[in-house]
Formats: structure tokens, C-alpha cells, sequence
């Protein structure tokens, strides 16, 4: 990768980065998504004992086998061993938000679009992103309608954000000309 590639990639994945942490830490709307368990210290103890590892577990399991089950449904990704700090998961979510911008520098780069386009074109990986990711677990899982529209449009944001930075970063106008 050349230079505005690599410089693409790591300012539009820092931007992502500040946006997402703009959105869970500042704005309500995730957390407006999340019900609460009646008694969490009664289900903490039922997953200790029922869920000897990390990993994803469904309900009911059934489902996997015969397409069809009884009673309540559930997707749940269980760590036993939850982080007591926020350093790790938040220095693995810059690299992945680095990754990501760097391979949306690379398609915005081979576009050929002015600054706008490439800009509406990031916001337009960032509804690919939402289509393939949030709407597939609010069909299979039943993931709430609620859950999945605030991060659907949290993805859509999250593109628009880096795409403002990666597209300024690539910007192949020749030199002396004003960026927009």
C-alpha cells in the first residue's frame, strides 16, 4: 500500500474509533436498546453452571438440529472470564477499526470519485456493513427491531465518519489546489 493508503487507513480507523466511542459512551441510544434481566444474579448463576466454557450458546438447541424447538429463544455469547478493564477490548476495537478503514481506503482509492462521492460511497459500505451484519441476527436470532436499527445506523454513521477522513486523506487533486 502506498502512503495515503496506509495514512487513509489509520486516520479513518481513528475516526471510526472516536465515533464509536461517541456513540456507546455519550449518546443514550444503545443503551435505550437493552432490557434488563428480572433477577440478573439468578441468570449470572445459571450460565456459571450451564456454560462450562466461552463461547456462543443458542436456545433452544434443537434449533441447530432440527430447524425447530420449544420455548424461549436465545443467542447468547458468554465469557466467563469478563474483562475487569476496558483497555484490551477497546485497544482490539482501534485495530479493528484501523483493518477495516484500511481495506475501505483501498476500494475508495480505485473509484475514481471526487471527495462527495468517495464520502457517500463509505457511507455506502457502511450500509453493505449494516445488511449483511444487524439484519441477519435480528431475522435469525430475534435480535429487537430497536437493537437493530440503532446499530444499523450506528455502521451507516461509522462509514460516513471514516469516509470524511479517508477521502480528505486520498484526495488525488493536484497539489496547490485547495482540498474541499
Amino acid at each position: 500500500m502506498e502512503p495515503p493508503s496506509i495514512m487513509g487507513g489509520m486516520r479513518g480507523g481513528l475516526a471510526m474509533f472516536l465515533w464509536g466511542m461517541v456513540s456507546w459512551t455519550l449518546l443514550p441510544w444503545h443503551d435505550a436498546t437493552f432490557l434488563k434481566f428480572t433477577d440478573e444474579a439468578t441468570v449470572t448463576a445459571a450460565l456459571a453452571e450451564n456454560a462450562p466454557r466461552r463461547g456462543v450458546y443458542i436456545l433452544p438447541q434443537t434449533l441447530l438440529k432440527d430447524g425447530k424447538g420449544d420455548g424461549p429463544r436465545a443467542f447468547i455469547a458468554y465469557d466467563e472470564r469478563a474483562p475487569l478493564s476496558m483497555a484490551r477490548p477497546m485497544g482490539g476495537s482501534l485495530l479493528i477499526n484501523i483493518l477495516g478503514a484500511l481495506c475501505l481506503t483501498w476500494l475508495l482509492i480505485r473509484v475514481h470519485l471526487p471527495y462527495g462521492g468517495r464520502v457517500l460511497a463509505a457511507a455506502a459500505a457502511g450500509v453493505f456493513a449494516g445488511v449483511v451484519a444487524d439484519l441477519p441476527a435480528w431475522n435469525w436470532w430475534g435480535f429487537s427491531t430497536p437493537y437493530t436499527i440503532v446499530s444499523f445506523v450506528d455502521r451507516v454513521l461509522g462509514g460516513l465518519v471514516a469516509g470524511l477522513v479517508i477521502a480528505w486523506v486520498i484526495d488525488d487533486r493536484p497539489l496547490g489546489r485547495p482540498r474541499p
